[in-house]
C-alpha cells in the first residue's frame, strides 16, 4: 500500500488497514493473507505499477511477478492511479447555489 493518508500517521494507519481487511474477510480468506506492504510513494516502483495498470473503482489481479523485491504469486491491486484526480470542493455562490 502507498498513500499519502498513510504517511501521515502510519501507526494509526496500519490499525485502521487491519481492521478494515478483518472486517471484510472470513477467517478462512484472512489466513490466506501472508502480508500487507506499506511502500513510500515516491517508491519508482509504485509508479510503474500504477503505469501498468491503471485501476480506479475496482480490482486488477497479478500472478507470479515481483514488486519491491517480493515474489509475489498471486496479488490484488485494489486502486493505482498514476494521477489521482485532485478532491473537488463544492463552493456556495452568492445564491446559494453550487458551482
Amino acid at each position: 500500500m502507498a498513500a499519502k493518508w498513510i504517511e501521515e500517521d502510519r501507526p494509526v494507519a496500519l490499525a485502521d488497514i487491519s481492521r478494515r481487511v478483518r472486517d471484510s474477510l472470513r477467517a478462512s480468506e484472512i489466513t490466506k493473507i501472508s502480508r500487507v506492504v506499506v511502500v513510500e510513494r515516491t517508491d519508482p516502483a509504485v509508479k510503474a505499477i500504477a503505469s501498468a495498470m491503471s485501476v480506479e473503482h475496482g480490482i486488477a489481479e497479478v500472478a507470479n511477478s515481483t514488486f519491491f523485491g517480493l515474489a509475489i504469486r498471486h496479488a490484488f491491486i485494489i486502486a493505482a492511479e498514476l494521477n489521482p484526480p485532485p478532491n473537488k470542493v463544492l463552493q456556495r455562490t452568492g445564491a446559494g447555489g453550487r458551482r
